[in-house]
């Protein structure tokens, strides 16, 4: 389905976009396309950095929702 709407872009216009992820696709005009491309690229880059580089530390176990309680104060001593 393609929806056509008018539109001032700004900050909320974006947030409500990349809120949508997968599930919409803007199409025109191509400096909104490139817009939302360089907000995405930019949170790829953030999560793709280890916490380690921002001082914090991370569980290397896979656990999506960071280390445990006792990981942290292991990694503290």
């Amino acid at each position: 389905m393609i929806f056509s709407v008018v539109v001032e872009p700004n900050w909320e216009f974006f947030s409500l976009m990349l809120g949508f992820g997968p599930g919409v696709r803007i199409l025109s005009p191509y400096s909104v396309v490139r817009e939302i491309k360089r907000k995405m690229h930019k949170a790829i880059e953030q999560y793709s950095a280890p916490a380690s580089e921002y001082g914090l530390c991370a569980a290397d176990d896979g656990n999506i929702n960071g280390p445990t309680d006792q990981q942290a104060i292991e990694h503290s001593k």
